[in-house]
């Protein structure tokens, strides 16, 4: 599913593809990553980062 990405990428510059759960454009306010999901496409999902507010954290630890 992964090498799928990066083929679509490559030729047209989007990742997406009918066959693949939307990855969708990176969105700073939104913050959401792309799970894939060992299971394959029908668990693989757009979800918030579980671990934002840690990285917050170390993100302005480091200011």
């Amino acid at each position: 599913m992964m090498q799928q990405y990066w083929v679509n990428f490559a030729k047209n510059a989007n990742p997406n593809s009918t066959s693949l759960p939307e990855w969708q454009q990176y969105q700073q306010a939104s913050d959401r990553l792309l799970w894939i999901a060992p299971q394959g496409v029908s668990a693989t999902q757009s979800l918030t980062d579980p671990q934002q507010s840690q990285l917050d954290l170390v993100e302005k630890l480091q200011q």
